[in-house]
This record gives structure tokens, C-alpha cells and sequence, in this order.
């Protein structure tokens, strides 16, 4: 998809994971994707609209319809599509994907073990409780869900949605987007380890401001 980065995507799903449904709020997290990259992401939630940027990319979504506009700000671009779109993208990787070359390549899609962690913190002012959901070796997320903010009915169907676009590895992210149904509160902080091939890749979210 033209212009959709997992850049974008990952802003996305960090705004989905913040949605209060009582108040608006206005979310800044710290990005690391290792190797000394960092980035800082704003968000700016409503209970119809949510809209987050990085200063580079950004997008809008509208939690009524499911549209969605995916902005460049460098290039001064942005086209739309629609989570219905997102999700039938995704239904149609997950049949190419089979028992081809991609899923021998990237493995297939496992069974999630989700367990209490062992780690809470505080993040941006709120107490967290610390969960880990575990693919085996190929997927790992240590999230810090805050019990106080309530997760809104549309955040797990949206968020699942948004990783159409991050190709062969998408539905091993919407698996665990499905299990993490079972944690409480939304996740302030995630860190994710992927295994992409003979690739590993290690990203930590984690909000440094709330304002509501």
C-alpha cells in the first residue's frame, strides 16, 4: 500500500492502545527500535476520532466508519482506506500464506501462552501490571497495562485491522492483538520481539505523558 509504512502502522496501533472512552486525552510516548533509533509519537484521542504523528507520518481514524487517512507530512500526501479494506487484505495474506514458501520461511501462526509477569511499573503516572504473551520463539509482547484507563470496544478489532499492512508477519500480530483481550487496562508500554526470517527485531513503546 502506497505511503503505509509499519512506521505509520505502529503509530496507529500505539493510539488504539490509549483510547479513553470517558475523555479525550492527549498521549506522547517514547519510541526505541534499537540500534540507537528513537522517535517521539503524539496522539490525540476523541471517543469518534483518534489522530497520532510522529512528524513525519500520521494518520486519522475514525472509530464510527472504520476510515482511515494515512498522512506524509514530509511529502505532503495522504490517501485513504478503510478497516473493512485492512481486513479483507489480511483474510486474503493469510490464504496465500498456506503451507507456501512465506510460511516456511516466516513460520506458521502458533498458539499465544499469556501469563502475569513478574515486572510492574509505573508509566506516565500510572500504576501498570505487567503481562507477557509468548509465541515461541516467534513472537514475544511485555506489555504494562494501566487497570485505571478503560479499553474502549472498538480498540481490538481496530488494532487487528491496522497489521494487514505489515505483510507475511500481520497475523501473528492479530493473534496476539486476540489475546490481549485477556489483559486489563490499556497498555501504556509494550515491547515487542519479532523473529522476520533470520531477522530479530526488538521495539519499545512506552508513554512518558498523559493529558487529559
Amino acid at each position: 500500500m502506497k505511503g503505509f509504512t509499519i512506521k505509520s502502522v505502529a503509530g496507529a496501533v500505539l493510539v488504539l492502545a490509549s483510547v479513553a472512552s470517558a475523555e479525550d486525552l492527549t498521549i506522547v510516548s517514547r519510541v526505541d527500535m534499537g540500534g540507537g533509533k528513537t522517535s517521539t509519537s503524539t496522539q490525540y484521542l476523541a471517543k469518534d476520532k483518534i489522530r497520532t504523528s510522529d512528524g513525519e507520518s500520521g494518520t486519522i481514524f475514525e472509530l464510527a466508519s472504520g476510515r482511515m487517512v494515512i498522512i506524509n507530512d514530509k511529502k505532503k500526501e495522504y490517501y485513504e482506506t478503510s478497516v473493512q479494506d485492512l481486513a479483507a487484505a489480511m483474510q486474503k495474506l493469510q490464504q496465500q500464506m498456506g503451507e507456501g514458501p512465506m510460511a516456511a520461511m516466516f513460520g506458521k501462526v502458533g498458539e499465544v501462552k499469556v501469563t502475569k509477569g513478574t515486572e510492574p511499573k509505573k508509566v506516565a503516572g500510572y500504576d501498570t501490571e505487567h503481562w507477557v504473551l509468548d509465541m515461541g520463539d516467534a513472537l514475544r509482547f511485555d506489555v504494562w497495562a494501566g487497570p485505571a484507563l478503560e479499553v474502549p470496544t472498538q480498540y481490538y478489532e481496530a488494532r487487528k485491522s491496522m497489521y494487514a499492512a505489515m505483510g507475511p508477519m500481520g497475523p501473528r500480530f492479530q493473534k496476539m492483538v486476540e489475546e490481549m483481550r485477556k489483559v486489563k487496562g490499556f497498555p501504556l508500554a509494550t515491547c515487542v520481539s519479532a523473529k522476520m526470517a533470520m531477522v530479530k527485531i526488538n521495539t519499545l513503546t512506552e508513554a512518558t505523558e498523559v493529558k487529559k
